[in-house]
C-alpha cells in the first residue's frame, strides 16, 4: 500500500511539473537540512553515545501566480522519524501546503492546508528552524499548519497593525476526524521596520473534556546585523473526567524563551537561545530528535555558529543542553547543514 501511494505521488509530481511550466508565473524551490549528531549525555541511558547522520527535513515547493489576485502553493515535505528507533524507515513525502489564495488590497484569504499563526512570525524572526524548532513547536503545543480557511492582512495602509484569523480542523495537515474545529488568531504591531510585537490565542474543543486554550506574547527587535526576541506562552489543557464523573485538574504548561542572533564577521553568525518550561509536559518524551524527560521542568540552552561559505548553504556547529529539576542533564552536539534552492 505504501509503495502504491508513493508511486501515485511520483506520477502526480511528474504530471504537475510540465503543466506548471507551461503556465504563467511558476516558481520551484526547495530546502533541506540535517545533522551529524552525537548524544553526549542523556537521561535515557541507552541513548548516551549514540551518533549518526540524518536529514531532518526536505521541502519541495511549487508556487504559481494565476492572476493578479489569485495564486497557489503546493509543498511536499519529507523528514526522518527522529525517534532513535532501531527500525530503519525511509523518508516518506506528504503534503505540507496545498492552498489557494485570493488577495485584494490589504487582505487575503487562504483556503486549504496553510500556515497557522501559532509561530509563523516567531519562526521567521528566530531564523534558525534548521537548528531547532520554536518553543511551542518543540514542546508539541500546537501545529505549524492546519486544514481550513485563513484570513490575514493589515488594518492600516502602513501595515503597522497586522492580523491573522483561522478556523481549521485542528488536525494539522491531516483530514478531519471529528465535528470539532480549532480557532486561532494573532494581532501584530509593527511600529517600525525593526520592532515586532505580537499577541496570539487559540481555542481547540476536543471530545471528552480535553479542550485546549493557548495564550502567547512575542516581542523582537531586528536589524541587518542582529536580532533578539522574547516569548511567553501559557497553555491550559482539560484532563478528562475521573471515575466519579468529575473533571480532573487541568494541565497547565507555561513557557518562556529568549534568543539572540548576531553577525560577527562576513558570513559568520552567532546564535543563542534559552527556553524554560515551568511545568512538566506530558508530551515531552515524544519530542522528535531531542526527547525530554516527561515528568520534569526543563531548561533548554542552544548555542551555535553559522558559517555560510556561499549564499544558501550553511554549516552550523551547535550544542543543545537540557537541564532538569531532577533527572540528569541531556547534551547533544551536532554539525547541522542546511541548503536551499530558489
Amino acid at each position: 500500500m505504501k509503495r502504491r501511494k508513493l508511486a501515485c505521488l511520483a506520477v502526480s509530481i511528474t504530471l504537475l511539473i510540465p503543466m506548471a511550466a507551461r503556465a504563467g508565473d511558476t516558481k520551484f524551490s526547495g530546502l533541506a537540512f540535517g545533522d551529524y549528531y552525537w548524544v553526549v549525555a542523556d537521561h535515557i541511558d541507552s541513548l548516551e553515545g549514540q551518533n549518526g547522520f540524518w536529514i531532518r527535513r526536505i521541502y519541495f515547493t511549487v508556487d504559481q501566480t494565476i492572476s493578479p489576485a489569485w495564486d497557489m502553493r503546493l509543498r511536499l515535505e519529507m523528514n526522518s522519524a527522529g525517534d532513535f528507533s532501531a527500525t530503519a524507515s525511509n523518508m516518506v513525502p506528504y503534503v505540507k501546503d496545498a492552498y489557494l489564495r485570493w488577495q485584494g488590497g490589504l487582505h487575503s484569504v487562504l483556503a486549504g492546508i496553510s500556515p497557522s499563526p501559532t509561530w509563523d512570525v516567531i519562526e521567521e524572526v528566530w531564523g534558525y528552524r534548521s537548528v531547532e524548532r520554536t518553543p511551542l513547536d518543540l514542546q508539541r503545543m500546537g501545529a505549524a499548519r492546519d486544514f481550513g480557511v485563513s484570513l490575514k492582512g493589515a488594518f492600516n495602509k502602513d501595515k503597522t497593525v497586522r492580523y491573522q484569523a483561522m478556523i481549521g480542523n485542528g488536525n494539522s495537515v491531516g483530514s478531519e476526524t471529528d465535528k470539532y474545529k480549532k480557532f486561532l488568531a494573532s494581532v501584530g504591531f509593527y511600529p517600525t521596520s525593526k520592532v515586532v510585537i505580537e499577541g496570539y490565542t487559540d481555542y481547540e474543543p476536543r471530545k471528552g473534556r480535553f479542550d485546549r486554550f493557548t495564550l502567547q506574547g512575542f516581542a523582537a527587535y531586528r536589524t541587518d546585523k542582529c536580532r533578539f526576541g522574547v516569548q511567553l506562552a501559557r497553555q491550559s489543557r482539560q484532563n478528562g473526567v475521573n471515575a466519579q464523573g468529575l473533571n480532573n485538574d487541568n494541565i497547565v504548561i507555561n513557557v518562556a524563551s529568549l534568543f539572540a542572533v548576531g553577525t560577527v564577521a562576513p558570513r559568520v553568525t552567532l546564535m543563542g537561545r534559552v527556553d524554560h518550561v515551568f511545568d512538566p509536559n506530558p508530551d515531552a518524551a515524544r519530542i522528535a530528535y531531542l526527547p525530554f524527560a516527561p515528568n520534569a521542568k526543563s531548561t533548554l540552552l542552544i548555542g551555535g555558529v553559522d558559517y555560510s561559505p556561499v549564499d544558501n548553504i550553511h554549516l552550523i556547529p551547535n550544542v543543545e543542553i537540557v537541564a532538569y529539576d531532577e533527572p540528569d542533564t541531556d547534551v547533544m552536539a551536532r554539525m547541522t547543514f542546511a541548503y536551499q534552492w530558489k
